[in-house]
């Protein structure tokens, strides 16, 4: 049975070796005698292994915990290893298709090399001002006229009727581009345009 004294007590020995503990669950030990987590299980008929993180960062009663819950889901038929690697995908799917990741592409790949150089910098501080914190991490594919109008009249308040309309047609140029490279469908931002405080926008 793996303990932390036990597991302590482990050495690097010039070659890497595996320390085993019960249901699957063993440590390996590199040869720099840094020490993983990692369990070995069967599932449709072939034996597999994924990883539980390292020591002492997880610790044992963590370590257990994690197998517990990966074998709970090989019981209900779930390959856990295959799950986080769709969870994986799915994270980077959502961080690629982001507002905010889908602007600044926009603005790295086109816009900054259309205009001069105060110009893009001050585009891209307004998306970042007003725009991502309340809408960045939204998938751009998500966000329709009703998200956009309050980010708008909310810098409209403040007085800065330019800024809002300099916003709202930088944000349309992110549509247009999320439309092209295939991460949005319509250009929302003109959406909003229309539900704005008409002076803003004639």
């Amino acid at each position: 049975m793996l303990t932390d004294l036990k597991i302590r007590s482990l050495k690097p020995t010039g070659k890497a070796y595996k320390q085993y503990g019960q249901r699957g669950l063993y440590l390996e030990v590199a040869k720099s005698g840094s020490k993983l987590w990692r369990l070995r299980y069967q599932f449709a008929g072939k034996s597999k292994l994924i990883s539980l993180g390292q020591y002492p960062v997880v610790g044992v009663a963590e370590a257990r915990r994690k197998r517990d819950g990966y074998l709970e889901q090989i019981r209900d038929g779930i390959d856990p290893a295959a799950k986080r690697r769709a969870q994986k995908r799915s994270a980077a799917n959502s961080t690629e298709r982001a507002l905010e990741t889908v602007a600044r592409e926009w603005h790295e790949s086109l816009y900054r090399h259309e205009v001069v150089r105060k110009q893009a910098e001050r585009t891209l501080r307004r998306l970042e001002l007003y725009v991502s914190p309340k809408l960045g991490l939204t998938p751009i594919e998500e966000i329709g006229p009703a998200d956009i109008l309050p980010v708008l009249r909310a810098i409209e308040q403040t007085g800065r009727i330019d800024t809002a309309h300099r916003t709202r047609t930088a944000l349309s140029a992110v549509f247009r581009y999320a439309i092209a490279t295939g991460r949005a469908k319509r250009d929302q931002a003109l959406g909003a345009g229309r539900g704005t405080i008409r002076r803003i926008y004639i």
